[in-house]
């Protein structure tokens, strides 16, 4: 929802870019099924995590920096969370309630989550949060067609978009790694798939999907609206049927990605205090 805010603070190239890098950097996690001699087991181990790369190469300092950067980019992304359900929560509610009574109302919902041991009881919510997005995009095309005329007429802003805004493409990745990035639950991802070997294929196919997407809804936002684009295309939408089955799907994303993205954070905090959630 906020590619089309990113298209106007860096441009399409930089968006592309920011994917095929971090596609790449995902890519590299078949690295994994490599062994490493851990100081600390008497036996070679498996590299299971990014946690144990930084460890195998750097010793303890290594693991404590990547537990650090990993940590923070999920507990940020959640933070996203958050603030997208104040901002979409208040609007579909007709202000009822501050942005701030929503997001703390949208936590108190999120939260206890993450106390599932098993995130299995969360694929329903899982496959909805799916086919909200796919619902999403269609409602912004659709917002294209029958409102900016599309293809008949071209959009206004189409004519002063540029390739790269090189003075605010720095500021812009931080939204972009919100679509492109949660590294750390990739060792997961990659540890639980049946068949490891197809890993490399299955997240080359994934992206592209995202990267569609991406491309038709930022693309679609900043072609309706141009700079006036909102941080979110969503909260553009004029009010009306649309607009509502928009702000609704919407909240039901975070719902379903929010344990998962949480997930990593959990289990370190759990080894850390030597909890055993079985």
């Amino acid at each position: 929802m906020a590619l089309g805010r990113e298209a106007n603070d860096c441009g399409g190239a930089g968006a592309a870019a920011r994917g095929m890098i971090t596609d790449a950097d995902a890519d590299a996690m078949d690295s994994l099924s490599c062994d490493w001699d851990d100081p600390h087991e008497p036996t070679r181990r498996p590299l299971l995590s990014y946690e144990d790369v930084g460890e195998a190469a750097f010793g303890a300092p290594g693991r404590n920096f990547i537990t650090w950067v990993l940590y923070t980019e999920l507990i940020g992304t959640c933070a996203l969370f958050f603030i997208l359900e104040g901002d979409h929560l208040e609007i579909l509610f007709d202000h009822a309630h501050t942005q701030e009574w929503f997001m703390c109302a949208a936590a108190a919902v999120m939260i206890p989550t993450l106390w599932l041991a098993d995130l299995s009881s969360l694929a329903f919510i899982g496959g909805l949060g799916a086919c909200a997005s796919l619902s999403l995009v269609g409602v912004v095309l659709y917002e294209l067609v029958a409102v900016g005329g599309f293809p008949t007429t071209l959009p206004p802003a189409l004519s002063t978009t540029a390739l790269v805004h090189l003075g605010t493409l720095p500021v812009s990745f931080g939204l972009l790694a919100f679509v492109f990035a949660g590294h750390a639950v990739f060792p997961a991802i990659y540890t639980s798939m049946r068949a490891p070997e197809e890993y490399e294929e299955m997240l080359d196919k994934t992206y592209a999907i995202v990267g569609a997407t991406c491309l038709l809804i930022g693309g679609a936002g900043y072609a309706l609206y141009g700079d006036g684009v909102a941080d979110e295309v969503t909260l553009n939408l004029p009010a009306g049927l649309a607009s509502t089955l928009a702000l609704a799907l919407v909240t039901v994303n975070p719902f379903s990605k929010f344990a998962l993205t949480m997930d990593p954070v959990s289990r370190g905090l759990e080894k850390a205090l030597g909890v055993d959630i079985n």
